[in-house]
């Protein structure tokens, strides 16, 4: 434990400083005007940034701007692969039918039968005579009758010459008829005999020559 110090050297001077303070103080005097304003003081350093506030609710959407104008057309891009083939559509209605054209032109004229010839007997031995008959010439028509490759060396023969009737048919019988009996010489064989027209008629038969006595 301390010693408690006396309290009387303190107490003594706290009892003067009283009496001379009540000395000193006079009457109140008049007060006197008030003096000038003293100048701005220095300002003082900045304190420091106090903690962030809490943030504030979010505001409301504004109003949507005004759409801008179009922008340019983009490059055409590569061709895709190609898809695979579709079904085939149902078939539609048949349609009315169209109006008949116009006839055409007439054609040409078409050309007559073919002329033909028959030679009786078609088998003969060389020298023996037959008989020519034949239909489709031209009316009157002048006409040749040649024995093909029946000569030496593969040459023709003619066997005479005469004429298509009004109706373009002819008959040769071997009676009245010089030369169409198969010429000496002949090789046996088969043969073609051909009656050639001066209009442009032709025709062919067929002959066999034998030999004789077959």
């Amino acid at each position: 434990m301390f010693a408690r110090k006396p309290l009387i050297v303190p107490t003594f001077f706290a009892v003067a400083a009283v009496v001379i303070l009540t000395a000193c103080q006079g009457r109140n005097g008049i007060v006197g005007p008030q003096g000038a304003q003293g100048s701005q003081g220095v300002q003082g350093v900045q304190g420091n940034t106090g903690p962030q506030g809490v943030s504030g609710p979010v505001g409301a959407a504004g109003a949507q701007g005004v759409q801008g104008p179009a922008g340019a057309q983009g490059a055409t891009g590569p061709a895709g692969p190609k898809g695979d083939k579709g079904d085939a559509g149902v078939a539609g209605p048949k349609g009315d039918a169209g109006p008949r054209g116009e006839s055409g032109p007439q054609g040409p004229a078409g050309k007559d039968a073919a002329a033909y010839v028959l030679v009786t007997p078609s088998t003969a031995p060389v020298g023996q005579s037959f008989t020519l008959q034949g239909a489709g010439f031209q009316p009157n028509e002048v006409f040749v009758v040649t024995l093909r490759a029946a000569g030496l060396g593969g040459v023709d023969v003619a066997l005479g010459t005469s004429r298509a009737n009004a109706s373009g048919a002819l008959e040769i019988p071997a009676s009245v008829t010089q030369g169409n009996n198969i010429p000496v010489g002949t090789t046996t064989g088969v043969y073609s005999l051909v009656v050639s027209g001066s209009q442009g008629s032709i025709a062919a038969a067929f002959v066999k020559v034998v030999a004789a006595g077959s």
